[in-house]
């Protein structure tokens, strides 16, 4: 259930769930819609699937841009 969970998440992903703008605030009404059903199904008080995709991260590029192919 975890995994369908996480998979839910990602699938989410565009949706802001920590407050700030993003991506979501220029989503089309039928996806809105979508997403806050979603948002209504999953129980985002269980922190562990957060925390197992974070296990063992080191760090990331910064800034992420490719310059070449």
């Amino acid at each position: 259930m975890r995994c369908l969970n996480m998979a839910r998440i990602i699938l989410l992903s565009g949706v802001c769930l920590s407050g700030t703008a993003t991506f979501a605030d220029t989503a089309s009404p039928k996806t809105a819609a979508a997403n806050a059903l979603m948002l209504q199904q999953l129980d985002f008080s269980d922190r562990r699937d957060f925390e197992d995709a974070t296990r063992g991260f080191i760090a990331t590029f910064d800034p992420a841009i490719i310059t070449d192919s």
